[in-house]
C-alpha cells in the first residue's frame, strides 16, 4: 500500500464528511491507499457519518479510542498504518481533488523523507497561503531549522512511515501544541525533504479547533514544550541551528504569557507559579539573538515573580506575542 491518511477526530460531526470525501475523490486506486480515521472519544454522531461513509469506500478505516488528545490520535494511526507513507490530515480541513498521485509519485522517484505541500487558509471567499516553496530543490531538515524555518503542522509534509518509526517520531500525548514540540525533532533527522508549490492542503477556520480554542491548558501545556525543547537543545552541534532553536522557544514563551490577556486573576497566578519554578528555561531568550527576547529574558530573570506583568508592560512597545517572519522556502 502506497498511502495512509491518518485522520484524528474529535467531535468532527459538521466537517468530517467534507474530509472524507476530498481524500476519496483521488487519481490514484482505492487499493493503493488508506483512510485511518481515529476517533478520540467523540461524543457526537462522528462515528456514524465515517460507518455510512465506510458502505461506500472500502478504503476507510474506522477506530475508536478514549479521550487522549490529538497527539495520541495520530501516534495511534501510525501505529497501525499500512502504506509506505503516511499525511496526518485534521478533520475540519480537507485536500485538493486528484492530488494524490503526485504526491506519491514525487516521493518515490525522489527517495524523499517527505515532501511539503503548498496550504492555505480559507476566510470567507478569500484564500490565504501560508508558505511558497522552490519545488526544484530538496532540503535536509538542517538547513530549513538553520534557516529558522518551522514548519510546525503536521500536515504540511507527508512522510515516509518508516523514517517516523526508525526514529521514534511520536508525538508527546495528552498535551496541546504537541506539533511544535514535534517540529525540531523530525526535521533535524531528515535528509531528504522535497516540495510542491501547488496548493494541494485547504485549512478550515474552526473556532472551537483544538488549536484556536480558548481553553487555558494551552498556556500551561506550553511550559512542558519549552522544558521538552530546551532538553533537545542540549544534543544540538550546530550554533546555527541551536541560535534558530532559541529563537523558536522564545517565541513560545511568548506566546504562553499572551494567553494571560484572556484569564482572570487565578489563572494568571498559576501560570506566573508555573514560569517560577522552570524560570532557567529563560537562559533562551538570554541566547537568542533577538534584541526584544535577550530584554525579556533579563527582565524575567531579574524579577521572576513578575513575569506576566512585566510581559505586558512590553507589550505597550510590542503589540504582538513576537512572532517571526515567515520566509520563502
Amino acid at each position: 500500500m502506497d498511502l495512509s491518511i491518518i485522520v484524528p477526530a474529535y467531535n468532527s460531526a459538521a466537517y468530517i464528511r467534507k474530509c472524507l470525501l476530498s481524500c476519496c475523490n483521488q487519481d490514484i486506486p482505492m487499493l493503493d491507499y488508506e483512510l485511518i480515521v481515529v476517533d478520540d472519544g467523540s461524543t457526537d454522531n462522528t462515528k456514524e457519518i465515517v460507518c455510512n461513509l465506510q458502505k461506500e469506500y472500502s478504503n476507510i478505516k474506522y477506530i475508536y479510542q478514549n479521550n487522549a488528545a490529538q497527539g495520541a490520535a495520530r501516534n495511534n494511526g501510525l501505529r497501525q498504518a499500512l502504506g509506505k507513507y503516511v499525511w496526518f490530515v485534521d478533520s475540519d480541513d480537507w485536500i485538493k481533488e486528484n492530488c494524490l498521485n503526485v504526491i506519491v509519485t514525487t516521493l518515490k522517484e525522489n527517495d524523499l523523507n517527505g515532501v511539503t505541500v503548498g496550504h492555505a487558509t480559507l476566510y470567507g471567499q478569500e484564500l490565504r497561503r501560508w508558505r511558497t516553496f522552490d519545488e526544484t530543490k530538496i532540503l535536509s531538515g538542517k538547513e530549513l531549522l538553520s534557516r529558522s524555518i518551522f514548519l510546525i503542522s503536521p500536515t504540511y509534509t507527508i512522510w515516509k512511515r518508516s523514517h517516523l518509526i526508525d526514529n521514534k517520531l511520536f508525538f508527546k500525548e495528552k498535551l496541546f501544541h504537541e506539533d511544535s514540540e514535534i517540529c525540531p525533532r523530525l526535521y533535524y533527522v531528515s535528509d531528504r525533504i522535497g516540495f510542491i508549490n501547488d496548493i494541494l492542503y485547504f485549512v478550515y477556520q474552526n473556532p472551537v479547533s483544538t488549536t484556536r480554542g480558548g481553553n487555558p491548558k494551552r498556556a500551561f501545556d506550553i511550559v512542558t514544550v519549552v522544558r521538552e525543547l530546551s532538553r533537545f537543545s542540549v544534543i544540538l552541534k550546530e550554533k546555527d541551528i541551536l541560535v534558530s532553536l532559541n529563537n523558536y522557544i522564545s517565541e513560545a514563551i511568548n506566546a504562553s504569557l499572551y494567553n494571560t490577556y484572556k484569564f482572570d486573576g487565578e489563572q494568571e497566578l498559576k501560570l506566573n507559579k508555573l514560569w517560577y519554578e522552570n524560570r532557567d528555561l529563560f537562559k533562551h531568550l538570554l541566547d537568542s539573538n533577538v534584541m526584544k527576547y535577550r530584554f525579556e529574558g533579563l527582565l524575567f530573570i531579574m524579577f521572576p515573580y513578575r513575569i506576566s506583568v512585566i510581559y505586558k508592560s512590553l507589550q505597550c512597545l510590542n503589540k504582538t506575542p513576537g512572532g517571526m517572519k515567515r520566509k520563502k522556502v
